[in-house]
């Protein structure tokens, strides 16, 4: 007679003793799978494949988002451009963000980890989604309304368009010193005190100051006054009015910085 195991049912067998299948590691060897070697990336951060004869192969990029890497914004406002990770921002309840230095303008952006992709992987879902969707985009265009005019000098402007002198500028901050027609003006870019002649107003933005700065309003029945922020809370904002100092609402694209005189 043979006893049946522990907690083992008429009829049935035991699992077979454990088997050690670890692998047993020589000197100099690791368990960890080896690095996939590549060349090293090109001026503009893109994959080569012609090696020359000296040159030297190095560890493949690990996917993702961290510091010191080139990748392209693939998602959001910023879509198409490509930076240097600059840092990672980790805040608990909320997505991971990365702050981004601009290869085209300087600028430093914030962008979520999850709109940014490897460039080389980028590259192709970008050319299909773009083939795709060009049909509907011309169509949107088409029937986009024509934007009210809301020039003003005086008045602070950033700059939003990524195809605009090359993409150099794309938001520098400047101030509209001249009007030449409703939608179209002369701009002076703060960091540089370069002068632009003949800026359309479609690559603009208005800019607004910190709390309690000076702003004009430049669209809707009150455009003309002057006034100063008082609160900015997603996309509107409060301002005390100057000439009566009443308290109005405004949406962010109906006021901007005013910087000049108040006399003026």
């Amino acid at each position: 007679f043979v006893p049946r195991g522990g907690r083992l049912g008429l009829g049935a067998t035991g699992a077979p003793p454990p088997t050690n299948n670890k692998k047993h590691i020589k000197p100099g060897e690791s368990r960890e799978a080896p690095a996939e070697m590549v060349l090293a990336q090109g001026p503009e951060g893109k994959s080569r494949n012609v090696r020359s004869l000296d040159e030297k192969l190095v560890k493949k990029e690990a996917p993702g988002a961290r510091e010191g890497k080139n990748m392209k914004v693939v998602e959001g406002r910023h879509r198409g451009l490509t930076g240097r990770v600059l840092r990672i921002v980790k805040e608990e309840g909320r997505s991971d963000r990365a702050l981004i230095e601009l290869a085209s303008s300087g600028e430093t952006i914030t962008v979520r980890c999850s709109e940014l992709a490897d460039i080389d992987a980028s590259n192709a879902s970008g050319e299909n989604r773009d083939a795709g969707g060009a049909g509907a985009g011309e169509k949107r265009k088409r029937e986009k309304r024509v934007e009210p005019a809301w020039l003003q000098g005086n008045t602070r402007v950033r700059i939003v368009s990524k195809s605009f002198e090359g993409g150099r500028l794309y938001l520098k901050k400047g101030v509209v010193v001249d009007v030449l027609t409703p939608r179209e003006c002369v701009v002076e870019i703060n960091d540089s005190g370069e002068v632009l002649s003949g800026v359309p107003q479609r690559v603009l933005e208005t800019a607004l100051p910190k709390r309690g700065g000076r702003v004009a309003v430049v669209l809707g029945p009150k455009k003309g006054q002057r006034g100063k922020l008082l609160d900015k809370k997603g996309e509107a904002a409060s301002v005390q009015l100057s000439e009566d100092f009443t308290v109005q609402n405004f949406t962010l694209d109906q006021i901007a910085e005013y910087v000049g005189d108040e006399e003026d």
